[in-house]
């Protein structure tokens, strides 16, 4: 997977936003090669760095996660509501989501 600063400064962001977190970064060594590093710091006596990191993920991955439901849901109420408008949807009509 191509890994770049996109994601590096999303992981950041979620890191920081944990209280036992110390200090997060990340660097892309080189721009050619999709690689991120991340140095993570965690208050002593709490979570590892280990920990926050995974903990991050998966609350990254459960809002990406609502966020395409939403999404989904919306595309769906938006067609409906097309179709209540026009009678009815032809494949032939250009919608406004073809750019997704």
């Amino acid at each position: 997977a191509k890994e770049d600063h996109t994601i590096g400064n999303i992981l950041r962001m979620k890191l920081l936003s944990d209280p036992n977190v110390l200090f997060a970064g990340y660097k892309v060594p080189h721009p050619l090669q999709y690689e991120v590093v991340f140095k993570v710091r965690t208050r002593p006596d709490t979570a590892t760095p280990e920990q926050v990191f995974l903990d991050a993920i998966r609350e990254l991955d459960d809002e990406l996660s609502a966020i395409q439901r939403r999404f989904a849901r919306a595309v769906i109420k938006h067609g409906k509501s097309e179709e209540d408008d026009s009678g009815s949807m032809s494949d032939d009509e250009p919608s406004r989501f073809d750019d997704f």
